[in-house]
């Protein structure tokens, strides 16, 4: 799959979400998306999630959206993802993609990484690192 063959996926109306009103975010503005994919027991995700609250909050244009990734049954509990989103500061919209329709539809294969889709809602960036993500926020 080519990387502007992948667009802004369509989540499902019954994945949980926290930090936003019941329904989840509506993708059909007309800004940047970014999804930063991660798991509440991934130790890198713990370590990158300041840097992505301290360098995306910059941006006016850029919508992020977390997607927590459950790496087992037990990470699938709301409460869980709340309690540790909580500890981390997250006040961005969190989404938990339990059955994986998010992960398959952006073709992540490890967390933490970032998918950005554009103004015309295709990928824009595809990483699973911070660095180099910064040059696409600005434009």
């Amino acid at each position: 799959m080519k990387k502007n063959e992948i667009t802004v996926p369509l989540i499902p109306n019954d994945l949980p979400w926290i930090n936003v009103e019941e329904g989840g975010v509506d993708l059909k503005g007309k800004q940047k998306y970014l999804f930063y994919f991660w798991s509440v027991s991934c130790i890198n995700c713990r370590q990158l999630s300041g840097d992505v609250l301290k360098e995306t909050n910059k941006f006016n244009n850029l919508q992020v959206i977390a997607v927590h990734v459950p790496y087992s049954e037990e990470e699938k509990s709301i409460e869980l993802v709340k309690e540790k989103s909580t500890e981390k500061g997250f006040s961005l919209p969190i989404v938990l993609d339990q059955n994986y329709h998010i992960v398959q539809a952006c073709h992540i294969q490890a967390v933490p990484s970032f998918c950005l889709f554009g103004l015309m809602e295709s990928l824009s960036f595809h990483q699973w690192v911070m660095s180099g993500l910064k040059n696409y926020f600005v434009n």
